[in-house]
């Protein structure tokens, strides 16, 4: 009997110990979380980067270097702001939890360069150089006597390329230092331009000559000059810059040029009075507004084909895509339209100023601005409210804008 005391005795003294954690009556502890992270997405002032392996069980705090803030929310995404523009900074992101070591890891990336617009000044040969964040004109560019019309940003530096209607030439800016580097002769009346995605080729639809000029930016020489149909006036370009489309205004069709082999390859009929012109980001898709008729064409890439009209009215002049495609925003008269591209129809209505024309959009997606040529300013449109946040005085009948970051 004494001997099934003590082996019983033993046994739970043994599931006692083991109960425990061992022998010794330790404590197990949890192991160290170090944070592991996805891919940073640069932002003005920052960046934002998930943490892949998000444990909502620990603490997460964060500092981060170039006098950036951290925080961290209840699903794992690090947002980290307070960067100057392009600027490097490095985030530490430390682990805790009771009776757990703590863990930390880091993750670095470079904010994105300072974000602004730049907007032709028709009758006042000016370019007016806006600060989204603030809504002000920040400088102006004199042009000289030239009727600045269209203008496009290079995405990949500092360049922005300015149509001069009556100067039969494109201006080059460099943004860094808000200065004319270049002057490039094209052909007469060039009205609105198109650069390609890797920021290679420039195409300037000249309007009196009935020609695009091809302009290398790499030399900014004109390479090519093509005839197209009549009154040629908006123009656009695939990502790849393998080929332009081109709105003829008074032929009511459009030219689509091969820009390998510099030739016209096929002239699509459209709406009456082609205007403005845009590609799909995807460059799958062509659309073009058609000002005498209130109507914009859907042009399919593949066969070069018209495959809908939508009807919006109101004399749509220019019209631009948002980055992910989904949306399509329009100048019409008297407002902005915002369309949405899967089902082509009006999604909003936004009242801007008076004769509204040039429409341009963020990077990212987030701000529309919007030339108002008959009261001199500009709108600026947060995409995310659909609503206008500030309206800037610029100069003389605006009329193109975009966006570039220096």
């Amino acid at each position: 009997m004494r001997r099934i005391f003590l082996i019983f005795s033993t046994l739970f003294i043994i599931n006692l110990l083991a109960a425990c954690g061992g022998s010794s009556g330790s404590t197990t502890y949890p192991a160290t979380l170090t944070s592991t992270f996805g891919t940073p997405t640069p932002t003005s002032d920052g960046f934002t980067v998930q943490i892949t392996n998000y444990d909502a069980t620990y603490t997460y705090s964060g500092t981060a270097t170039a006098s950036g803030t951290v925080t961290v929310s209840g699903s794992g995404l690090v947002t980290v702001t307070g960067i100057a523009p392009n600027t490097s900074s490095t985030a530490t992101i430390t682990t805790s939890k009771v009776q757990a070591s703590d863990g930390s890891a880091t993750v670095s990336a470079t904010s994105l360069r300072r974000l602004l617009a730049f907007v032709s000044n028709y009758l006042s040969d000016t370019i007016s150089v806006l600060n989204p964040l603030t809504g002000s004109v920040e400088s102006t560019i004199a042009i000289g006597v030239s009727a600045p019309v269209g203008l496009v940003a290079s995405r990949v530096g500092t360049k922005i390329y300015v149509a001069n209607a009556t100067g039969n030439s494109v201006s080059v800016i460099d943004t860094a230092i808000n200065s004319v580097v270049s002057t490039i002769i094209v052909g007469s009346s060039p009205r609105k331009l198109a650069i390609s995605l890797d920021g290679s080729k420039v195409f300037a639809a000249n309007f009196s000559s009935n020609t695009v000029s091809i302009i290398d930016t790499a030399t900014n020489s004109v390479v090519s000059t093509i005839t197209v149909g009549n009154s040629p006036f908006g123009v656009a370009s695939s990502p790849d810059g393998s080929t332009g489309y081109v709105a003829n205004s008074s032929d009511n069709t459009v030219s689509v040029i091969d820009a390998t082999t510099n030739s016209v390859v096929r002239t699509i009929t459209v709406g009456n009075s082609p205007y403005g012109v845009a590609t799909s980001p995807n460059g799958s898709k062509v659309y073009v507004t058609n000002l005498a008729d209130g109507t914009i064409s859907i042009i399919n890439t593949a066969n070069n084909i018209v495959e809908s009209t939508i009807t919006v009215g109101n004399f749509p002049f220019e019209i631009a895509l948002s980055p992910d495609g989904n949306k399509i925003y329009v100048a019409n008269y008297g407002a902005v339209l915002v369309l949405n591209a899967a089902t082509n129809t009006v999604a909003s209505t936004i009242m801007v100023g008076a004769d509204p024309i040039g429409v341009a959009v963020s990077p990212d997606g987030t701000m529309v601005y919007v030339t108002n040529r008959g009261d001199g300013t500009v709108s600026l449109i947060d995409t995310r409210t659909n609503t206008v946040v500030s309206t800037t005085t610029v100069g003389t009948t605006p009329e193109g804008v975009t966006f570039n970051s220096r």
